[in-house]
């Protein structure tokens, strides 16, 4: 554990760095390529354009290593502004070679946009400093407690020895059931999915849970709902998820727990490793005969009752499965396509496995919302238990569902109903300000954004959604501000760099326009709206090849997009392309059947195609959908008038 987090310069390396470090993802079409210059790592992600060019090169330098590297190494970079991000390609310390990620072997895979929050550090790393430097590794703390007052009394001479002993927790003196939840505070994860797995405790910080206490008092766990979710589901961090579901685990009435086996200060290694789980499993099994187990003298009980297999979340790891059973069975995940997809399922309580009802339906309410599956049915619960006493956070999450559901307003009411009890709470002065944006009142809006960045300086989301906001009130400098401000905060925001680009776009500066969005373009090469947005300035900085370009690759990585769809079109219809312009169009209108300009440029590409009376349909329905339409009319006019002469 005291490897599970560390400075890359301070961790012994065991990656490949010369020989096979670099591979080809064919699931996105980018190449991904480690390097180790100096003391320093990055990583370098590009693609090849037709001339076999890199484009859309980003590297970013390695600063954090997280795992021991027994199983895995995964990498995070930190930005000048601090925040933490998870790189895309991990080191697989058992297969010997770089791969993707978990979560990054998809066709559109994050790379510099996902961000690494408290919760993940939680289970990777020691608490933080008092000044918020970062640890470097798991610490004695994690499973004692602060030790400050036990190292005093031990370093004054004075202390009785049990004064000592008891100003630090030693877990071994603990219940059985306070110390698994000592170990199931990291290693008990019900899902990696976003059913969600957990809900801290409303009145519970991070990083405030203390070996001793209950963990039940820090967190509420979820699983899916039996028949909602996946059966036999293996995931990474599965060790007391799967021991707690063994019959040797259930029997046991809580002689079991996760140190009958492991050492926690010495991790087993080489030669010692078989006949120390199998003196503990004959420990509990006196009585296992010869006949079932021929070599019971030299057997390895774990290889058969606990074998490795492969990880639903993380393809590449082969872990044990703490499932303890007789014949074990399962699917082993060789060669089948990683990425199991976001859990369909439904949240139910797991541990505790149950809560008095009114507390229950608080946080079940509360995963119900966050797992959008299950919105409108967590919204009911916490409209049931909505009183004066309700949790500020509990309200403010009600509004984050009204919200998503489209009640701009009843969101806005709980919103303020949330700052009322507790007005230290940004996120929900963040929705706030969301919400008053989409019921329209946009000073108001526009306000509360401002007060969420004054309480929290460098609030990119907020700077950015400002920006969004005063482009509408048609403040378009004070946009440009903010979403320059949100860059800063964040400089891998793609999001902010294309809005930027269509403010600079809408001003007729495409130079300044290009730059942004080929920037958030070299952040997210699979930013459908931004090659989209490209397209368009390219094309009017008459550059059309290039143009087609960004457009197709629009259209090809979100088919139904319709605006690249009509942009296409327009282009290909430009430079002389009808027959695919009129392809396109017909895709577009498929798509938006009411859509009044896709059918008066179809109708004008069809007429350019010499196919009068499909072009005349074409400016009917236009002046069927639109009848004040005048160039319709003048178009359907003179198609009638070439259909009198004779032309077809």
């Amino acid at each position: 554990m005291a490897h599970s987090f560390s400075a890359i310069d301070r961790v012994t390396p065991i990656e490949d760095y010369d020989r096979n470090n670099q591979f080809f993802h064919s699931a996105s079409g980018r190449y991904y390529q480690m390097q180790r210059r100096g003391q320093q790592s990055f990583q370098k992600r590009y693609e090849l354009d037709a001339k076999g060019r890199q484009v859309n090169v980003l590297e970013q330098e390695v600063t954090y290593a997280i795992g021991s590297g027994n199983h895995a190494r995964t990498y995070l970079h930190r930005s000048n502004n601090g925040e933490l991000s998870e790189l895309p390609v991990t080191w697989y310390t058992q297969e010997k070679r770089w791969g993707m990620s978990p979560g990054f072997d998809n066709a559109n895979p994050a790379d510099a946009t996902r961000l690494v929050d408290d919760r993940c550090l939680f289970c990777h790393n020691a608490y933080p400093a008092s000044d918020g430097s970062l640890a470097h590794g798991i610490d004695c703390q994690r499973c004692h407690g602060p030790g400050s007052r036990h190292i005093d009394l031990a370093a004054s001479g004075k202390a009785a020895g049990q004064d000592i002993r008891v100003a630090i927790v030693n877990p071994a003196r603990l219940s059985s059931e306070r110390q698994m939840d000592v170990c199931m505070q990291c290693h008990l994860e019900t899902t990696s999915t976003d059913l969600p797995s957990m809900v801290r405790r409303f009145e519970r910080g991070v990083n405030s849970f203390r070996p001793g206490e209950a963990l039940t008092a820090y967190v509420v766990q979820f699983d899916e709902a039996p028949g909602t979710g996946r059966p036999d589901k293996f995931e990474i961090v599965n060790q007391a998820y799967r021991l707690r579901q063994s019959a040797c685990f259930l029997k046991s009435a809580g002689k079991l727990t996760c140190i009958s086996c492991h050492n926690p200060h010495q991790a087993a290694r080489g030669e010692l490793v078989v006949p120390g789980y199998r003196k503990v499993c004959v420990g509990c099994h006196p009585h296992v005969t010869s006949p079932a187990h021929p070599s019971l003298q030299n057997s390895n009980c774990v290889s058969c009752h606990m074998p490795g297999r492969r990880t639903d979340d993380a393809v590449h790891v082969v872990m044990t499965d703490h499932l303890i059973q007789r014949k074990p069975a399962f699917t082993d995940r060789t060669g089948l396509p990683p990425e199991p997809g976001h859990s369909k399922g439904t949240p139910v309580l797991y541990y505790p496995a149950q809560l008095p009802p009114g507390e229950r339906d608080l946080y079940l309410g509360v995963a119900m919302v966050s797992n959008g599956a299950a919105r409108v049915q967590g919204i009911q619960m916490l409209e049931h238990q909505l009183n004066a006493d309700t949790p500020a956070k509990a309200v403010a999450v009600l509004g984050e569902g009204y919200l998503a559901e489209g009640n701009a307003s009843g969101a806005i009411a709980m919103f303020r109903q949330a700052l009322a009890k507790d007005p230290g709470l940004t996120k929900a002065r963040y929705n706030l300000a969301e919400a008053l944006a989409a019921s329209g009142q946009t000073d108001q809006a526009i306000a509360e954004y401002k007060e969420a960045i004054r309480a929290h300086p460098g609030f990119a989301e907020a700077e950015y959604a400002l920006g969004n906001v005063l482009v509408k009130a048609g403040k378009a400098s004070d946009a440009a501000e903010h979403y320059g401000n949100a860059i800063r905060a964040r400089p891998a925001y793609p999001e902010a760099h294309n809005n930027l680009g269509n403010l600079y776009s809408e001003q007729g500066n495409y130079e300044k326009a290009e730059g942004e969005l080929n920037e958030a373009l070299r952040i997210d090469p699979g930013f459908a709206e931004a090659h989209n947005n490209l397209g368009r300035v390219l094309a009017s900085a008459h550059r059309p090849a290039e143009a087609m370009d960004h457009l197709k690759r629009a259209a090809a990585i979100k088919p139904n997009f319709l605006e690249a769809r009509y942009n296409l079109a327009r282009l290909l219809q430009e430079s002389g392309s009808m027959d695919a312009a009129i392809t396109e169009y017909r895709r577009a209108i498929a798509m938006q059947p009411g859509f009044t300009a896709a059918h008066l440029s179809l109708g004008q590409a069809l007429g350019d195609a010499g196919k009068l009376d499909a072009a005349i349909a074409e400016f009917q329905e236009v002046l069927r959908l639109q009848p004040d339409h005048a160039e319709a009319r003048r178009n359907l006019e003179m198609g009638l008038a070439l259909k009198r002469e004779g032309r077809r």
